[in-house]
């Protein structure tokens, strides 16, 4: 059984405030998990001071990692935090390719996806490399002309 559970019921009932004011379902019953697995009622953290330390707006979205805080009466807890992750966007990759000089000659989205997998170890679709490309044709990185089969071919200037 849970020990001090009028406790924890007096200090849920204090932050639900704050939990409601997430949209979703799934966040609140995470940051409600999260309270129980930190046993934050259980060393009586002060709401609002532990509310901002826990960065609770950062669970919106994202992977999370564990960190420590201390409190006011020195004690440590584990929140979590975002993070974001380490793999590179198509954006990040297409302008490497193009510091390389890749698009020396004309590259069709499909070459662009093998190249991409086989030599970068980056597996993205077609979707994933279109918009992409069109934003590097409009801002002049790339210039593009309309190939066989009404497929495009993107190159350097």
């Amino acid at each position: 059984m849970i020990e001090n559970f009028d406790l924890i019921i007096k200090q849920l009932k204090e932050i639900a405030p704050i939990i409601n004011e997430f949209k979703s379902e799934a966040v609140q019953l995470r940051v409600v998990e999260l309270v129980f697995k930190n046993n934050i009622v259980e060393k009586n953290i002060e709401d609002n001071e532990a509310l901002e330390k826990l960065h609770l707006k950062d669970l919106k979205h994202g992977s999370t990692k564990k960190k420590s805080i201390k409190t006011k009466n020195g004690s440590k807890v584990k929140t979590s935090k975002k993070t974001t992750s380490n793999r590179a966007t198509p954006t990040n990759l297409l302008d490497q390719l193009i510091n390389e000089g890749y698009f020396k000659s004309k590259r069709k989205i499909g070459e662009i996806i093998d190249h991409l997998s086989e030599k970068k170890a980056h597996k993205y679709k077609t979707t994933d490399l279109s918009t992409p490309l069109t934003r590097f044709v409009r801002n002049g990185k790339l210039e593009r002309t309309q190939g066989e089969n009404n497929s495009y071919e993107y190159f350097n200037k």
